[in-house]
Formats: C-alpha cells, sequence, structure tokens
C-alpha cells in the first residue's frame, strides 16, 4: 500500500513524497515506540492517543504529508496496542516495510521512462 501512495506522475514529486513518507513514519515510530516504552498500559490513554493522532492525520493530510504520515503510524501503534496485538517486532516491521516500498518506488522512477523536455514535444 505504500508504494501506491507515494507513488506520484512526476519525479520531484516522487522523491520529495517519498522522503516526507520515509521521515514521518520514523518520527512516528519513535513518538508511538518511546511512549509504549515508558507508560505503562492503559486503555484511556491508548485511546487518547489514537485520538491525538486522529486529529494529526486529518489536520495536516494536505498541507504536511510527513507530519500525516507520524499521525498514522502513531494511530495504528495504539491501535494494536489497545487489541493487544504483540508489539515485538512491529515497529521493525513498520520500519523494514516503509523502506523497501520508498526504495521500490525511487529504484521504478530512476529506471522507468523520464518525462520529455517541452523542447522535445513536437509541436502540432
Amino acid at each position: 500500500m505504500t508504494v501506491a501512495w507515494i507513488s506520484k506522475p512526476d519525479h520531484e514529486g516522487t522523491v520529495d513524497k517519498v522522503t516526507r513518507r520515509v521521515v514521518g513514519t520514523l518520527f512516528g515510530v519513535a513518538i508511538a515506540g518511546t511512549l509504549i516504552a515508558t507508560i505503562p498500559y492503559s486503555g484511556a490513554f491508548s485511546l487518547i492517543m489514537v485520538g491525538i493522532a486522529s486529529y494529526f492525520v486529518l489536520a495536516f493530510l494536505t498541507p504536511n504529508y510527513a507530519i500525516t504520515t507520524a499521525g498514522i503510524t502513531v494511530f495504528v501503534f495504539f491501535l494494536f496496542r489497545i487489541v493487544g496485538f504483540p508489539m515485538g517486532g512491529s515497529i521493525t516491521a513498520r520500519v523494514l516495510s516503509t523502506l523497501i516500498a520508498a526504495a521500490l518506488v525511487l529504484t521504478a522512477v530512476r529506471i522507468g521512462p523520464q518525462p520529455r523536455r517541452p523542447e522535445e514535444h513536437p509541436v502540432l
């Protein structure tokens, strides 16, 4: 799913979106990981974090994709925590899957067809 979200029709847009996705994911993992590791489980606290993360997802969807991605990451980890999903390898899996998807998209952009310059377009 990450590949679909970060692919853009232009090279610069794709690189920018990939960068924001990776930075946001790492930031979200740092926030969620730190809070989960240092604060004992509380259903109420987890619900509050889901609410705060939801706000950041919706408030920053258009203006700042990195913050949105951080919010999504925190949202998902605290939902996992509420339902009792084991957190052991989840953080590593989230980071690795995001990095692999980013590498795939950047590779595809690099080896895929390059856009033509305006002077190369035929004049009709």
